[in-house]
């Protein structure tokens, strides 16, 4: 058995990541980061009474979040909050910015 020590490899650019970056539409990772928010607010408000409202237990729970996740991906898509208008007009100003530098 060898004793070297490990040493990591050097990355070396071939602009793969220009290409998968390139494959993502403008505004849809803004779109699922306010759908997120939504859904965090929303699973806050949902109630966790005891009468099983969404059913008992883990089923419950995942029922609660599933409907969160799903009223926040559709209230995301019909506009949302602005926070995704806010995230996309400031990372587009960011990204003209490291253009001009």
């Amino acid at each position: 058995m060898s004793t070297k020590p490990a040493v990591a490899a050097p990355v070396v650019w071939d602009g793969t990541a220009a290409a998968t970056r390139a494959t993502i539409r403008p505004g849809e990772a803004t779109q699922k980061f306010e759908a997120f928010i939504i859904q965090s607010s929303l699973e806050a408000m949902l109630p966790k009474s005891e009468n099983g409202y969404f059913g008992h237990g883990t089923a419950g729970d995942v029922w609660r979040s599933m409907i969160a996740e799903q009223i926040g991906d559709q209230i995301a898509k019909a506009g949302g909050l602005g926070l995704r208008k806010l995230l996309d007009h400031n990372l587009s100003s960011s990204n003209d910015r490291t253009k001009t530098s």
